[in-house]
């Protein structure tokens, strides 16, 4: 059975005490309580079947948190169930949607998140500035550029472009699609690009194999003082093994055995 969160003592049958529907759930018993000794989908169901017996099947604190839930580590099964019970919610709020699209993003079937947009566009939602980030990220495990390209003038309505969660989302699309310059001119929009999207656009370079770019945009990054993250280090770790490659294959025909990238390059 997949895990749908970190281990924990399995739920036993200790934990489902009988409750009067008519009185107040005690925090011991409520099926919220019961979420955090959740291990598996399994579980999750009997945890759903318990919140019906207390008549709490509607509530949509329970619904959110059982979505969310199935959603964090998902599988084809989980999903299918998240589906399932977003599908019998008559108003769904654009953050439970966004935990749809965090979970499809994850799975095998990224695509499913945009069909599933398309249709809470028709029921009026209006997206927001964590919507855009899954989608992006779907697009850019499915490959997916025309998609991708269209959430991009979608979010340049709604005026999110330029966020901060979802300018470094729009980079990382472009990139994993193999179109390094529409990915360049997202970043050249940005007015104030922060490290995320410098790591974006870098990594972005490095995958395209394109060092001198992105060397350049590191030491820019440099000359402004963000303070790189692990994710930079990362980058500029595979920017210093293409270089060294790059020596070691030249150095016979052009003499630069032993310079440094610095040399190299400057």
């Amino acid at each position: 059975m997949a895990t749908l969160i970190s281990p924990r003592s399995p739920l036993s049958h200790s934990d489902f005490k009988t409750t009067n529907p008519r009185t107040p759930t005690s925090d011991s018993t409520h099926p919220l309580s019961l979420l955090t000794k959740c291990t598996s989908l399994k579980e999750l169901k009997q945890i759903q079947a318990y919140s019906i017996k207390a008549q709490l099947h509607n509530d949509t604190v329970v619904i959110t948190k059982l979505i969310n839930l199935c959603t964090l580590n998902p599988t084809s099964s989980s999903m299918d169930h998240a589906h399932h019970l977003f599908d019998q919610i008559p108003h769904p709020q654009i953050f439970l949607f966004n935990f749809m699209a965090r979970g499809y993003a994850r799975t095998d079937t990224p695509l499913r998140a945009i069909v599933l947009f398309v249709q809470i566009l028709c029921l009026g939602l209006v997206p927001d500035y964590y919507t855009f980030p899954s989608l992006l990220k779907a697009c850019a495990r499915a490959k997916s550029l025309e998609e991708g390209k269209q959430l991009h003038c979608l979010a340049i309505k709604h005026e999110l472009s330029n966020d901060m969660y979802v300018s470094p989302a729009l980079i990382n699309m472009y990139t994993e699609c193999n179109d390094i310059g529409s990915a360049r001119c997202t970043f050249n929009r940005i007015v104030e690009p922060c490290v995320v999207t410098y790591n974006a656009i870098i990594n972005g370079y490095v995958r395209d194999s394109q060092p001198n770019e992105a060397l350049s945009l590191f030491r820019e990054m440099q000359a402004k003082n963000l303070k790189p993250t692990d994710v930079t280090m990362l980058g500029n770790q595979k920017l210093q093994a293409h270089y060294a490659r790059l020596e070691k294959n030249c150095a016979p025909f052009v003499g630069l055995q032993g310079k440094s990238i610095t040399a190299v390059t400057g």
